[in-house]
C-alpha cells in the first residue's frame, strides 16, 4: 500500500478509477466462476462499518476492499479480502493508503484467492 498525505481533487479521480477496474475485475470473476453459485465476491466501500459511497473517498474511516467468501444456507463464511483504499485521520491531518498492486497482480491474488475459497 501507498501512503498518501496531499488529499485533493487528482487523488479522489485515481481512487475512484482504481475502484471501478476493480468492480470491473469482480464481474469479469463472476462470470469466470458462475458454476460456482455458492461463491461471493463483492466489492466493499464503508464508512465506520456502513455502507459509503464512491464519493465519500477522502473522508475518514472509509475504506474499500474486495471479499471473497461463500454464502450457504442463509450463511456467509468471509475467506479473505483484497485491501484497495483507506483514508483515515492520524494527528491534525488525513492520511491515505492505496494498493500498489497492477490490475495483473489484483486479477492473481483475486484469483488464487477464489480457488483457495472453493477447494475448502
Amino acid at each position: 500500500m501507498r501512503q498518501i498525505v496531499q488529499m485533493n481533487g487528482n487523488m479522489k479521480k485515481e481512487v475512484v478509477q482504481v475502484e471501478q477496474t476493480c468492480e470491473m475485475l469482480i464481474a469479469e470473476m463472476l462470470r469466470h466462476y458462475k458454476q460456482h453459485e455458492h461463491l461471493v465476491i463483492e466489492f466493499i466501500r464503508c464508512k465506520k462499518g456502513k455502507e459509503a459511497q464512491h464519493d465519500q473517498c477522502l473522508e475518514s474511516d472509509y475504506q474499500s476492499f474486495i471479499e471473497v467468501g461463500l454464502e450457504e444456507e442463509d450463511e456467509y463464511f468471509p475467506h479473505g479480502y483484497i485491501p484497495v483504499w483507506k483514508c483515515k485521520q492520524e494527528e491534525f491531518q488525513k492520511i491515505g493508503y492505496i494498493t500498489d498492486d497492477t490490475y495483473e497482480i489484483i486479477k492473481n491474488k483475486l484469483s488464487n484467492m477464489i480457488e483457495e475459497t472453493i477447494a475448502e
